[in-house]
């Protein structure tokens, strides 16, 4: 997943593993927060879509805008 910072990433990735992200069970930390919450790219493989069917890799990455300055970092 690439997008801005509170874009819902790492929630849409909850998401389509079957996850509800109200009980913050999910594979990625997820919340509402207008702060940067993903710090590093997260690789998480052999994951089920929300259906049971078929499986999936996902990779979080942090924010673009991140609200704590790491863009360069991020990239790099």
């Amino acid at each position: 997943m690439i997008g801005g910072t509170g874009a819902g990433k790492s929630t849409f990735c909850n998401l389509i593993t079957g996850k509800d992200p109200r009980l913050n069970d999910g594979v990625f930390v997820s919340k509402a927060s207008n702060k940067s919450i993903t710090s590093k790219v997260e690789i998480v493989p052999n994951l089920t879509w929300f259906d049971g069917n078929g499986s999936l890799t996902l990779i979080d990455s942090p924010g673009l805008s991140d609200t704590e300055g790491r863009d360069q970092n991020h990239l790099d």
